[in-house]
């Protein structure tokens, strides 16, 4: 299970507590949203794999339910985050292959050769959260993409759906 501050939507963050948890079996998919200040919930099942609902869905679909909060812009300001360290790249061999971290115009964007190859529609760039939390966006659904540590070195970066780690090949010195 996970708590969020709120409905991450390409408006922004549309602030209402929500506790979630998906899921997937070959074939379904299942989405569960809560949402304590309204004694409300929504359960979203499909029958096709990986098809989660977008948050901008789940927005629209709440707005008719109870009145929600205009979304405010998301925490992008990355001017105190050193993204060079994040200009790595990381290896799933079992789902996506390669993942290649860069910095563009002081935004740090992500290629996923495999997915561009399958035609999966992904953002390139990814929003910041915390440190060494961003947000990734694939197919309208925002997934917490996060680089983990290891011996003092960031040596995994990971989304609910794929693992990459990075040989070391180009950790800086």
């Amino acid at each position: 299970w996970f708590s969020d501050a709120g409905l991450q939507t390409t408006d922004g963050l549309v602030e209402l507590p929500v506790v979630h948890h998906m899921g997937d079996i070959p074939g379904f998919a299942a989405d569960l949203y809560l949402f304590p200040s309204e004694n409300m919930g929504v359960a979203v099942l499909t029958s096709t794999d990986y098809a989660h609902v977008s948050h901008d869905i789940l927005a629209e679909t709440l707005s008719t339910f109870v009145e929600l909060p205009d979304a405010v812009a998301l925490a992008t300001d990355t001017t105190d985050l050193d993204l060079s360290q994040y200009v790595l790249t990381f290896n799933d061999p079992y789902n996506v292959g390669s993942m290649e971290f860069t910095v563009e115009d002081g935004k740090l964007m992500l290629d996923v050769p495999l997915l561009n190859l399958s035609g999966v529609p992904y953002n390139r760039e990814l929003i910041p959260w915390t440190p060494n939390n961003f947000y990734l966006v694939i197919q309208g659904l925002y997934l917490p993409l996060t680089f983990i540590e290891e011996d003092g070195q960031l040596r995994w970066a990971r989304t609910r759906f794929f693992v990459g780690k990075n040989d070391g090949t180009d950790l800086p010195n």
